[in-house]
């Protein structure tokens, strides 16, 4: 097995504009060096991969070093993006945008997380504006004056859908002096009794049977959907629709019904295309929540070229789908509005320390330490053979 000392070189070689390069590191081995590069530099990680079955994989392995926490306190943070593209005319999958935003506003928040583990492709997707979630966002506990319908409104500017009874996450409802609320980072729907404008008390309860669990100390809000709909989104998406009609020359009939769907904000469907007009500066990039989080974070790039064939293919796709939505006549927003370009992306990068891991040293100069870790089978082949005794 490698010793401490393999990591000790490697730290000492990490400069920013200057990838070190790690070899012999896959697996366990892999999250037993991040963790104990990070523990021995004092600073945290932001692991990425060539997709999101990798970043999957190791952001367990990380985790299993450093502590997988809760959803409300993790220690390793993963960021996921969905495989469809703003102009293929598909929904994102809600939970998977609710995991997002979760773990944007940790960063954002600047939380003690030792790790972020994402993929190429979730490194070159904008997302939401760091002032925007830090706008919206909020903790609620016990004995806090807050207007019950004040409350319902935010949740409704936030994304969240009214329903009658709240059952997935997204979704509120009102009766009375409750207000039952699932926010993305709780793992249960919460139940909040009011007094007039005070929060009595806080609860956790069954979604299926609404029964309640246990108290709950805070409760904590971030945005449920990244296209929603407020007073300023409204106002930003019309203006941003009208300008694409008239550089796209859209029929004036389907200008219409977009502006309507805008101005009515019961349904996003459609206007994914056209999220970065939502907000008056456009999207922001991951990179805007890194500088906020741990300007002096290691990178650990896994499988640098494959991360480059990824971002590539991506660029590809991305250019394909909007000419295919440009030939509908789609309202919509150019590439640039939703995703960063791959030198966008290494421009970013070249402001923090960079561990390359992988097969191949890209780039000249990078310094290699190889690490020579024993191969686990004979350990597992006998654990095997043993483990019906």
């Amino acid at each position: 097995m490698s010793s401490p000392d393999s990591v000790a070189a490697l730290a000492q070689a990490l400069a920013p504009g200057r990838p070190a390069h790690a070899l012999g590191l896959t697996g366990a081995a892999c999250g037993w060096a991040l963790f104990r590069l990070s523990t021995s530099l004092r600073a945290p990680l932001v692991c990425v991969t060539a997709d999101e079955e990798s970043a999957d994989a190791l952001a367990d392995d990380v985790a299993f070093f450093f502590g997988a926490g809760t959803r409300l306190s993790p220690s390793v943070l993963r960021l996921p993006v969905e495989e469809v593209l703003p102009w293929d005319e598909v929904v994102p999958e809600s939970s998977l945008v609710g995991d997002r935003l979760g773990a944007l506003f940790h960063l954002g928040q600047g939380a003690r997380v030792a790790a972020l583990v994402l993929s190429a492709r979730a490194l070159s997707r904008k997302v939401l504006p760091p002032a925007v979630m830090d706008s919206l966002a909020d903790v609620l506990g016990p004995g806090q004056t807050v207007s019950r319908d004040g409350l319902a409104a935010k949740l409704l500017a936030m994304g969240y859908r009214r329903a009658p009874l709240v059952e997935d996450a997204g979704t509120f409802s009102v009766r009375g002096d409750i207000l039952d609320v699932f926010p993305p980072l709780h793992d249960a729907p919460v139940r909040l009794d009011f007094f007039g404008d005070t929060i009595e008390s806080l609860r956790s309860f069954d979604a299926e049977t609404q029964r309640t669990l246990a108290p709950v100390d805070s409760l904590t809000l971030v945005p449920a959907r990244e296209v929603f709909f407020s007073d300023a989104t409204r106002r930003a998406a019309e203006a941003a629709l009208r300008d694409a009609a008239e550089a796209q020359h859209v029929p004036s009939s389907k200008v219409r019904a977009r502006i309507e769907q805008v101005r009515e904000g019961a349904s996003s469907q459609g206007l994914e295309g056209l999220w970065p007009g939502f907000f008056p500066g456009g999207l922001a990039s991951v990179f805007d929540y890194l500088r906020l989080w741990a300007p002096e974070a290691v990178v650990w790039l896994d499988e640098p070229a494959a991360q480059q064939r990824a971002l590539a293919e991506l660029e590809a796709d991305v250019a394909r789908s909007h000419q295919g939505a440009v030939a509908r006549q789609e309202l919509t927003l150019p590439p640039q509005a939703h995703f960063l370009s791959p030198a966008e992306v290494a421009a970013g990068l070249s402001a923090f320390r960079v561990v390359e891991g992988g097969g191949l040293v890209l780039g000249a100069g990078a310094a290699a330490h190889r690490f020579g870790f024993a191969s686990t089978k004979p350990l597992r082949d006998a654990i095997l053979c043993c483990g019906g005794r």
